[in-house]
């Protein structure tokens, strides 16, 4: 159901969030704990069905009387987040993908509904921490997944491990430096 209150989130600790700051869309309140998406013209507003997934609201920012980007959003773009997730029955359901239809409702089935993450560890119920990234980010991680194997196509592993390194390098500077999501 979607968001109408904060909705404080519990994230896993001992892992570096990357965190963002985005402009909010006109006419909306962004509540804590939302799931984010990006409008269709680079504005975050509570998460549609279909959305980019741009992350989880870390404040509270109420836009309802305001113009689009009046008010900025601190995002969490990247993380382990505790979610209550629709379909989960066990630890079966680790490492499946965790979608959203709105920006407090979590879910197994893909239909045309947002991938957020996926499912890390099962805790009760339908309960469990996922593993989650931005849409930007989850293209960024598949463009070096895919580079990593076109790479791997044409030289020796220990070339691959070399090169792996250095992207993996870049990446831990681009995300210490906050332009990761640039």
């Amino acid at each position: 159901m979607a968001l109408s209150a904060d909705s404080l989130r519990v994230y896993e600790s001992g892992i570096d969030p990357i965190t963002n700051t985005l402009p909010v869309v006109a006419s909306d309140i962004v509540y804590i704990g939302s799931a984010l998406g990006d409008n269709g013209s680079g504005y975050a507003r509570p998460l549609t069905a279909g959305d980019p997934f741009l992350g989880f609201a870390e404040d509270h920012q109420d836009n309802s009387a305001g113009s689009a980007g009046d008010l900025d959003v601190k995002v969490r773009s990247q993380g382990v987040v505790k979610l209550a997730v629709t379909g989960v029955t066990g630890v079966g359901d680790v490492g499946e993908p965790v979608y959203a239809s709105d920006d407090g409702t979590f879910t197994l089935t893909a239909s045309t509904n947002t991938l957020v993450g996926t499912v890390q560890r099962h805790v009760s119920g339908t309960t469990c921490m996922v593993t989650f990234a931005s849409s930007t980010l989850q293209r960024k991680a598949a463009a070096v997944a895919d580079l990593n194997q076109t790479i791997s196509a044409t030289y020796d592993q220990a070339e691959v491990q070399a090169i792996s390194d250095k992207v993996d390098a870049l990446l831990a500077s681009l995300r210490t430096a906050g332009t990761l999501d640039s």
